[in-house]
Formats: C-alpha cells, structure tokens, sequence
C-alpha cells in the first residue's frame, strides 16, 4: 500500500522570521534590540524611558519587520513613544502624544528639545601664559562675573 499523498505539500528548509513579542522580552527595548539583530539593522533608542510589553502587542506576528515595526508604533504612540524604520535603522524618539495622565484622549506633548552649549567667548588674543608680572595688567573674571585684578575699573571685591 502507497500511504503518499495525492497532492505535492513544499517543506521550506529555511524557517520563516516572525517578529513578534516572546516571553523572554522584557521590555520595549529589549524586545527592538532582538528585532534589530533578527533583521540585521541597529536601534537607536533615543527615548529617556524603557516600557513594558502589555497584551495590547501581543497580536504583531508579522514576517516583515516593516509592518511589524508600523503595528508596535501604533500600540506605543498614546505613550509619547516614536518607533521608525528608517533604512537601516529601528529608531525610537518621542511621539507628538501621550496620554502620561492615563487620559483616554492623546493630548499634544510639547517636548523641550536639548539646549544647545552655551557660546564660548573668543580666546584667540588671550595670551596661552602670562608671567606674574603681566597678570598685573589683564582682568580675570570668575564664575559670578565678577572682574578681578587688571587695571580694571569695575572691579569688585
């Protein structure tokens, strides 16, 4: 007796990458972190914040990073995170919304950006040593602005 099947079934001898959350990740991150290398691109988490995993995620099974990556930015968004593909290049910022009060409505975030340094004063005609004699005739300011030595006429003690 013949017990093959009637019909031709192909067998991938190649198993098929689902991007998906696993038990073993802990968090938003550490779950990127995994999807990056699975995918061979790098993360860059920009965010100052790490987040659980919650049921909402548990669905994302996607064989195509980008679609998985679009699903995960819709279930975190609400939170003020941002999570892209860009080239090759998982990048996580914050998002325009977040409903950090628990609100059920997202609400506009305004996001300070950083400040930039502040500018440094111009330092090329200050002489790079000075011998006791010379400190004489230079001023020297210190950390509240206050002017000492020189022949400075705002000086102040």
């Amino acid at each position: 007796m013949n017990d093959f099947p009637n019909d031709i079934t192909e067998i991938p001898l190649t198993r098929q990458k689902l991007y998906q959350p696993l038990r073993l990740d802990v968090s938003l991150k550490g779950m990127l972190q995994r999807w990056a290398r699975q995918a061979n691109l790098s993360l860059s988490y920009r965010h100052n914040s790490d987040f659980t995993l919650y049921h909402g995620i548990a669905k994302i099974q996607q064989p195509n990073i980008e679609e998985a990556i679009r699903e995960l930015n819709e279930a975190y968004q609400h939170r003020g995170v941002d999570i892209r593909l860009v080239d090759n290049h998982i990048l996580v910022n914050y998002s325009e919304y977040s409903d950090s009060l628990n609100s059920k409505d997202s609400k506009p975030v305004t996001t300070q950006p950083i400040a930039p340094f502040p500018k440094l004063p111009d330092l090329s005609d200050v002489p790079s040593s000075t011998s006791l004699s010379d400190q004489e005739d230079h001023a020297v300011v210190d950390t509240n602005n206050n002017v000492k030595g020189g022949n400075a006429s705002n000086e102040h003690p």
